[in-house]
């Protein structure tokens, strides 16, 4: 069992998901529809290799056996609050360390069960059941938070901190607690669950929205599909309507959202929302100042290859491809890539932690939690039957392998996110598709990754600009300026699509659920693209270097962690430099 897990408690539950961000395609850049995507080149018939043995894993639970059941808040509440009279009534050392034990398997099971909620509310957003169980736990959670924050205000004032810190909590841990008040705070609780209250209402508008077309109300999902090769129907009636419509409502709740984050900030004692977010949320060891530089660096430098990037590439596109064949690709790669991996895909596999059901009410996009009343995790996948499915759940399975070597020893989100995007790079060294399928996926990926660099940093850009806006001007038509502001300095803007210029940014659903970490991305890419070097240079090296990593990635922070294992800093005054020539010789064909 994980000590440290127990300061999870203090995270808003959805943010224990590792993310996967999407966004719009420009329209020039859009794929082609289902119907006229070319199939991926058959490959030859290859054996199934042997199944490894896990009977190591025997005592997983099957997500199948797992039932929901609602945590009884109110026990744990009296849980908390009696573990916590313990640092100053006298128990001993060894009887508060077992209650924090029991204490740690109690929250498993809440956050567990918190969890499952969302998985089941993600795979199907119409169903009101989980909704209302994820929404319920959501508020009981803010109560518990500030329940923890108390234990560990005990435990910070008691006179064996220094005891805790080595024995539990980690050394340094408890310092924050004698100063702060974050969560014992009725200000920032009451605030807190308004936030809650507003993620919620954005994912709603997901659920099966709906556009005016011809004087009737129809599905959106279905007239996108249904016009795909239709441009000028596509772009020039179903899109507009589509933003026109949502812009509004999802604007009414970013607005709210900032105001909200703006006030949140200030009570738990932060000159502003980024350094709360930074600091204290993520952890970060580096800083809003530093991220800002990043970014302007990345404009600088990246944007200005878009063009290059775009013309090189043409109109390649991932190819239609199903879950079965993807699985089976995936399966192959890994039996030839690690022994560990391997075993870790068909643990997956075998015991159902994931879903890659194609459904018109779940959830777009693709996430990993961890169910940690069980130590195990779990990946969700909304496929597209693309070869773009490969590369979204090698993506997702690599925060699988990371939760699994580390036994739901969580990494910083930096961290995480090389395991994610690294796996797809090194995945391309040891497929078995065929070779020009593999060469056009290393193409792909690798211009994947430069958009990655391209937008992400583009929308972190948009949200320390929406950030620094005051509550006066926090508009929806200063939002909107801003995002096409943006559009422009990144090359993005597209003439004669002002739906896609100043509306789109609605679609990020990181601006809602994740503020601030789409940074991440880039910094993650960065290590990413150098183990993507290191592998072609020398055969193993950036897998060698990947293995690394998952072992120390619990025990050191970002920046750490890059120069104990001899990897260049995203940071480095040269490095956004670094990354445009190598993308300029990329792509310079």
């Amino acid at each position: 069992m994980n000590r440290k897990a127990l300061t999870a408690l203090l995270l808003v539950i959805a943010m224990l998901l590792t993310g996967c961000s999407f966004r719009l395609d420009p329209p020039a850049r859009q794929h082609p529809s289902r119907a006229t995507r070319p199939t991926a080149a058959p490959t030859e018939p290859t054996e199934a290799p042997e199944a490894p043995d896990l009977s190591d894993y025997s005592d997983l639970v099957d997500y199948g056996d797992i039932a929901y059941e609602r945590p009884d808040e109110k026990a744990l509440q009296a849980q908390i609050e009696a573990t916590t009279a313990m640092f100053s009534d006298g128990s001993s050392n060894a009887e508060i360390l077992a209650a924090l034990e029991a204490l740690e398997a109690s929250y498993d099971t809440f956050s567990t069960m918190s969890s499952v909620a969302y998985l089941e509310y993600c795979k199907n957003l119409s169903d009101t059941y989980y909704e209302t169980e994820y929404n319920l736990l959501e508020k009981e959670n803010s109560d518990l938070r500030a329940s923890m924050e108390e234990l560990y205000i005990a435990a910070a004032q008691s006179d064996d901190k220094a005891y805790w810190e080595q024995a539990y909590f980690g050394e340094g841990s408890l310092d924050f607690y004698l100063t702060h008040r974050i969560y014992t705070n009725e200000a920032f609780v009451a605030l807190a669950q308004q936030e809650t209250d507003l993620v919620t209402a954005y994912m709603n508008l997901q659920d099966s929205p709906t556009v005016v077309i011809d004087g009737k109300e129809q599905d959106f999902q279905a007239l996108t599909e249904q016009y795909a090769d239709d441009y000028e129907m596509l772009y020039g009636e179903i899109y507009p309507a589509y933003y026109e419509k949502y812009n509004a409502e999802a604007g009414k709740i970013y607005i709210d959202l900032i105001k909200l984050r703006r006030r949140m900030a200030q009570v738990a004692g932060y000159d502003s929302y980024q350094d709360y977010m930074y600091e204290f949320y993520y952890e970060r060891d580096y800083t809003p100042a530093m991220a800002r530089d990043y970014i302007a660096a990345l404009c600088d430098t990246i944007a200005p290859l878009f063009p290059a990037v775009s013309a090189s590439v043409g109109y390649a596109s991932y190819r239609e491809m199903d879950m079965d064949e993807v699985t089976r690709a995936l399966n192959q790669t890994l039996y030839q890539m690690d022994e560990e991996f391997y075993r870790y895909f068909h643990v997956m596999q075998n015991f159902h932690l994931w879903d890659s059901a194609t459904s018109s009410s779940k959830m777009p996009g693709s996430f990993e939690t961890y169910l940690s009343a069980y130590d195990e995790p779990f990946v969700y996948i909304s496929p597209e039957g693309t070869e773009a499915d490969y590369m979204t759940l090698t993506h997702e399975f690599g925060h699988f392998v990371d939760s699994m070597h580390s036994e739901g020893e969580q990494s910083c989100i930096d961290t995480a996110e090389i395991f994610s995007q690294g796996l797809e790079f090194l995945s391309l060294f040891y497929s078995d598709l065929p070779e020009d399928t593999v060469s056009r996926l290393r193409k792909l990926k690798l211009q994947d990754t430069y958009y990655i660099f391209l937008f992400q940093a583009a929308y972190a850009d948009f949200e320390d600009r929406v950030y620094q806006l005051s509550d006066k001007e926090l508009t929806l038509d200063a939002i909107n300026d801003t995002y096409e502001a943006v559009m422009r300095d990144y090359g993005q803007y597209v003439s004669g699509m002002d739906w896609y210029n100043t509306m789109s940014w609605i679609d990020i659903n990181h601006f809602f659920s994740a503020p601030f970490y789409v940074i991440s991305y880039c910094t993650s890419a960065d290590v990413a693209l150098q183990l993507y070097q290191m592998e072609a240079d020398k055969t193993h090296d950036g897998l060698d270097i990947y293995r690394m990593l998952l072992d120390a990635a619990s025990e050191d922070d970002f920046l750490q962690l890059l120069e104990a294992c001899n990897l260049q800093s995203p940071f480095a005054s040269d490095r956004a430099q670094e990354l445009a020539d190598y993308f300029s010789t990329c792509f310079d064909d």
